[in-house]
């Protein structure tokens, strides 16, 4: 799983990084079409000077330039936005595909929308590797209809537990009650 997860990630970037070399073509070029616009209000204002033509004729010349152009330009902000977009939804897409390594009971038609009764942690241990040991020999009960809060300084193991409940990962030693095992209970929402 992880290195699907980083195979997703790693092509998300490369996507990304394409859609930004996009956007900067875009810039360069809204410069160049900018740079254009003012050689041509500087020339015809020089025309106005000159008294080659008339205010009102200048004052049409830029407003159909800045008709023509404002479209242009607000399409291209758009464009880096609607990438942007399309790249996060393939990316969260992309996420969701991945299976999980959490093996499932056969018996896991549970869902943990339908908890009828407390959870109970029993002698819970859990390490990220045979190192390191988030949580060590941990036991309670959060009664039924009732909200806890958790506690504790930075790496003590509060998103670790809620990890575990959530099934994202599974314990190491101990056991996770709610009416039976928490490996009874789907992954899916």
């Amino acid at each position: 799983m992880l290195m699907d997860y980083e195979d997703v990630i790693n092509s998300y970037k490369h996507h990304v990084f394409r859609a930004q070399a996009t956007s900067a073509g875009f810039n360069f070029l809204k410069n160049v079409v900018t740079i254009g616009m003012s050689l041509i209000v500087i020339i015809t204002a020089q025309y106005v000077l000159d008294k080659r033509i008339s205010i009102g004729e200048f004052m049409l010349i830029n407003t159909l330039l800045y008709q023509v152009f404002q479209p242009l330009n607000i399409l291209s902000n758009f464009y880096g936005q609607i990438k942007q977009s399309l790249l996060d939804i393939a990316l969260m897409l992309n996420l969701l595909e991945i299976e999980p390594d959490i093996s499932m009971s056969h018996n896991s038609n549970n869902k943990l929308s339908d908890i009828k009764t407390a959870i109970e942690l029993k002698n819970l241990s859990f390490n990220y590797d045979s190192k390191y040991q988030v949580l060590k020999n941990i036991s309670f009960t959060i009664p039924k209809n009732k909200v806890i809060a958790i506690v504790g300084s930075s790496g003590s193991g509060k998103s670790t537990l809620s990890h575990l409940l959530l099934r994202l990962y599974e314990v190491t030693e101990g056991v996770i009650l709610i009416s039976s095992t928490i490996s009874y209970f789907t992954l899916s929402l």
